[in-house]
């Protein structure tokens, strides 16, 4: 085909001169095609660009989100934590107060549990979330899910645990007296060397019985009633020393040995809190330390079950 050619003039206003070009048919054509591409590839960048930076905000909140996140599932991880351990603390205390009230009230509902630390794998039992960053967000979310919900199961039980305080404290009006005479506190400060229950002597290496626990400390330490009551025995026994045996009613005996000296006598009337001896070496001992047993009419119980301070 014929390649036709085309001429241009220009010719200025003011001037009698003239300008003219040549240009041919298919040169035209490929200016055109030519501009068409270059304004397309435009279009391309502009499009693949904006596209880069719609992706580079999305993966920056993303990234914003997931830290986030990360640090709203650590924080309730925590809290979850700390109630749960809380709330432990609360049932065994809740449970040494019915033992030492000696509740057993099953119109009320109220009974004995188990002394002890409560097991509350049921509730918390998550992975170390110090590092997170092995998680994709949807993970997070179901976690995040998942703690927000097993604190609502713990907040049902802090409002159940309320409730029993409830039921304790107006229990505990109505038996003062018995409260008073509870042998809830330490009778001196030390270190239990001895527990109660089947051990082997320490003189014959025999499997033997002890009654009470051995708290291990200085001579001298003041030793103190650990509720109120009634002297009824002071004196010298070949085991146990200088022994003070104090009643402190409805079936409550406490017995101290080992004493290096006794501050009370038969007949006084001690309260809770009060010196009545110190700590010795006294009697049959392997070194300086405070024998004390509880007994409940007449049978001797592990005294840690009523100690609460």
């Amino acid at each position: 085909m014929k390649n036709s050619r085309y001429t241009v003039f220009f010719i200025p206003e003011d001037s009698p001169k003239r300008y003219q070009f040549s240009v041919t048919k298919k040169s035209i054509l490929l200016g055109i095609g030519a501009f068409c591409l270059l304004t397309l590839v435009f279009f391309i960048v502009v499009i693949h660009y904006a596209f880069i930076q719609d992706m580079a905000w999305e993966n920056l909140n993303l990234r914003q989100e997931n830290q986030k996140l990360s640090a709203e599932l650590k924080e309730l991880s925590g809290e979850t934590k700390r109630l749960a351990e809380a709330l432990n603390r609360v049932e065994v205390f809740k449970n040494k107060i019915k033992l030492i009230a000696n509740i057993n009230d099953s119109d009320r509902n109220l009974s004995i549990g188990p002394v002890g630390d409560v097991n509350r794998e049921n509730i918390i039992n998550l992975p170390s979330l110090e590092d997170l960053s092995y998680l994709n967000n949807s993970t997070k979310m179901m976690r995040l899910s998942v703690l927000r919900t097993r604190i609502e199961l713990l907040s049902g039980e802090f409002e159940a645990a309320e409730q029993d305080f409830n039921e304790i404290q107006k229990y505990f009006e109505e038996r003062k007296e018995i409260l008073r005479s509870t042998p809830a506190k330490w009778p001196c400060y030390g270190w239990v060397t001895s527990e109660f229950g089947f051990r082997y002597d320490p003189f014959t290496g025999e499997k033997t019985f002890h009654k009470g626990i051995d708290i291990a400390t200085s001579i001298g330490i003041p030793v103190l009633a650990p509720a109120d009551g009634v002297v009824v025995s002071t004196g010298f026994h070949s085991g146990l020393g200088n022994e003070i045996v104090i009643d402190h009613g409805f079936g409550i005996v406490t017995s101290y040995g080992h004493l290096n000296d006794m501050k009370v006598k038969v007949g006084d009337k001690v309260v809770r809190g009060q010196a009545i001896g110190t700590v010795g070496n006294s009697g049959r001992s392997t070194g300086p330390h405070l024998h004390y047993e509880v007994i409940i009419n007449g049978i001797n119980v592990n005294p840690r079950k009523y100690i609460i301070e």
